[in-house]
């Protein structure tokens, strides 16, 4: 059976620490006073005729609030593990009780004060100290744990930082304590938003059940969100920038996502999203991650232009959406330089329907067709070296690990490119890019 501690804060009115002891009867006391106080605990004791164990730390004033808060903490968190902890912050001085009011505060205490009974209880016409016989002990809430206020920081802290696991739990362990539905709603909301995104950033367009990414952001949170009353308020007051790019990001994904046959026009959002999750890993110091995205963006730019040129083979993409050359669209182009690259590449190239082109492949075959970005990427070695460098990662063939600069130099190289290709870029990056939330108020 758990045992029950009585920490109290003792100032120079004994009688409701007393009442406090009589009704609690606890286990162990831990008495926390002054310099200037410290005598009255053995009064305290007589009176209550308490014989079991009890702890004294003293401070050394009743005006410091850090030290209050600081040899509080210490008693909280060395006696949760054993004890059912009730805090009892009747006596002290105003600082003593904020030191220990802040340290209680997320340790799972029962909180006690004591007050009158009656306005004739207490001294100096109903404001000043409670009258002995007038006592009475009144239970006060936490309210960090009745709102979870840390679990909804935390699990918002771990989404602004695309941990969605750790944010996931939080709110999971936030649903659980809370007892007023509408929060019970705003977390279940965030349940859902942080599934989301989750599955976004790890490229998956569909849920387990089909549901496209587009269609479970419109109708299972903004839907929900709009229709709510008590989330609406929440979302176009205190969450509102979170709220509107929600929005644009449910415009981006239904452009990016189609349910008929892609065009080029849906290919496009493609760059903007992938140089956004390069962001976030490098905002997570993940540049190893980064620069393989990087790399595979490079190689997404030629495949692009590739398309518009119309040489990536339709059935290929469209069923197994894989970037092959069409052999019979090379050969129709009458490009006699095309066809002798491809041949020299493909041994097989007058029977396959396909040839399977590599990054540097790809833009030399670009090049061919007088394509300014290859022309201009294969001019530029310093680009081409930085992308080569991604070969020694330990995410590629070597054991080397990228670092921050090379990340960031070969970010801005891509981008540049990146919007050669598509000129509005920066709108869709805007776009796509994530939300974060703010602190929760309650």
């Amino acid at each position: 059976m758990v045992k029950n501690v009585l920490i109290l804060t003792v100032g120079g009115t004994p009688d409701p620490l007393i009442k406090s002891i009589n009704d609690i009867k606890p286990d162990l006391i831990y008495f926390i006073p002054s310099k200037q106080t410290i005598h009255e605990i053995e009064g305290i004791l007589k009176e209550t005729n308490f014989e079991g164990k009890y702890e004294i730390e003293e401070l050394e004033t009743g005006a410091d609030l850090k030290e209050a808060y600081i040899k509080s903490k210490k008693i909280f968190r060395n006696l949760k593990e054993d004890y059912n902890l009730n805090a009892d912050f009747t006596g002290g001085t105003k600082v003593m009780v904020a030191g220990f009011v802040l340290a209680a505060v997320g340790e799972d205490c029962e909180f006690t004060y004591v007050d009158a009974r009656t306005l004739e209880g207490r001294t100096k016409n109903g404001v000043g100290t409670v009258k002995s016989g007038y006592e009475l002990i009144k239970k006060q809430i936490d309210p960090f744990n009745e709102y979870a206020i840390l679990e909804f920081n935390m699990g918002k802290k771990f989404f602004n930082k695309y941990q969605f696991k750790a944010a996931e739990e939080n709110f999971k362990i936030a649903y659980k304590k809370l007892k007023d539905e509408n929060l019970k709603q705003l977390t279940k909301i965030y349940l859902k938003i942080i599934k989301f995104y989750d599955s976004w950033d790890k490229f998956n367009n569909h849920f387990k059940n089909k549901t496209t990414l587009n269609k479970y952001l419109e109708f299972e949170i903004l839907n929900e969100i709009e229709y709510n009353p008590y989330l609406n308020e929440y979302f176009t007051t205190e969450e509102k920038e979170f709220y509107t790019q929600m929005q644009d990001n449910l415009n981006f994904l239904e452009n990016k996502i189609s349910n008929g046959k892609l065009k080029i026009e849906n290919l496009h959002y493609y760059l903007p999203d992938l140089l956004n999750n390069t962001q976030r890993r490098i905002e997570e110091q993940k540049y190893d991650d980064a620069i393989a995205r990087l790399y595979r963006i490079t190689e997404l730019i030629a495949q692009i232009n590739l398309f518009e040129l119309d040489l990536i083979h339709d059935d290929e993409f469209q069923d197994k959406q894989k970037f092959l050359i069409d052999n019979e669209k090379v050969k129709n182009t009458y490009n006699r330089y095309a066809i002798e690259f491809l041949e020299k590449i493909n041994s097989k190239f007058d029977k396959n329907k396909t040839s399977q082109l590599g990054l540097k492949n790809s833009y030399k075959l670009l090049k061919i067709f007088n394509n300014k970005i290859a022309k201009e990427y294969i001019d530029n070695e310093d680009l081409s070296d930085k992308i080569a460098e991604r070969n020694v990662s330990i995410l590629a063939h070597g054991i080397t690990a990228m670092d921050e600069e090379l990340a960031n130099e070969l970010y801005e190289k891509v981008y540049k490119y990146s919007k050669k290709t598509i000129p509005k870029l920066d709108e869709l990056i805007k776009k796509s890019k994530y939300p974060k939330f703010k602190d929760l108020r309650i």
